[in-house]
């Protein structure tokens, strides 16, 4: 291999690297959540028998129970979201959620990834994390790469979903959380590793966001003019090929 061609895989590859610096340096994360946002969630499925073989505590929740988190406050900081929000605890009852709150809490959204890999010290914290900045999959993709934790496995599939499970071989389960588009929690599954689901926790609804429920009459208004403008134009060439 000669000099010159040595000297620019050489040159090559550093511009590649610097590319890739800057792209990841370009990034910038957004929350995809606002106030008065409101998110539930309800436990699919609870099979007590099967969870009881890895946790010795018996969780605050059972099949059929919602959960319900509304948020109060967002401020942003040099390096993380302060958000502040109130707590339903799990009920069979959404009726209470007309009442007043359980608790209320805030929590640290770090907008760097390795930043926020550093505050994880159990598959729990993970847990935690019930909304991430976006992009989401960029987010989680770094997030995963920025992790140093050695009982903990993280993986992420080019869905966004993350997986986690300990790295120790005589706890046997596994953790798979999905996001929406704007980085809250969709679904919670806890799965052993023959492939058994012995819990799912979904978001069984959210709210709309303010500024987006004044996009929904727009977007009909402009559907029923279009549409009333085709209408139109077919009816005036009837009416010239009559």
């Amino acid at each position: 291999m000669n000099k010159k061609r040595i000297a620019f895989i050489v040159i090559f590859s550093i511009f590649i690297f610097n590319l890739n610096l800057v792209s990841s340096r370009a990034v910038e994360y957004e929350l995809g959540v606002g106030e008065n946002d409101t998110f539930i969630w309800e436990v699919e499925k609870y099979d007590e028998k099967t969870y009881a073989q890895y946790f010795s505590e018996e969780p605050d929740f059972t099949q059929g129970v919602s959960r319900k988190y509304e948020i109060t406050n967002i401020e942003e900081k040099s390096e993380y979201w302060e958000v502040e929000y109130e707590i339903w605890e799990y009920t069979f009852d959404t009726d209470k959620f007309t009442e007043d709150p359980d608790d209320e809490e805030s929590k640290k959204i770090y907008q760097s990834p390795s930043d926020q890999a550093e505050k994880i010290y159990t598959i729990d914290d993970l847990l935690d994390l019930w909304m991430v900045p976006t992009p989401l999959t960029n987010y989680l993709e770094s997030f995963r790469d920025d992790f140093e934790n050695e009982i903990i496995n993280l993986y992420v599939d080019d869905n966004g979903v993350l997986t986690a499970k300990y790295a120790f071989s005589n706890i046997e389960y596994e953790i798979k959380i999905a996001y929406t588009l704007d980085g809250v929690i969709e679904t919670i599954e806890y799965i052993t590793m023959d492939g058994d689901k012995f819990v799912k926790i979904n978001l069984y609804r959210e709210t709309i966001r303010g500024d987006l429920l004044l996009l929904i009459p727009i977007i009909g208004i402009t559907c029923f003019t279009l549409i009333y403008i085709v209408m139109k134009k077919k009816h005036l060439i009837r009416i010239k090929l009559a």
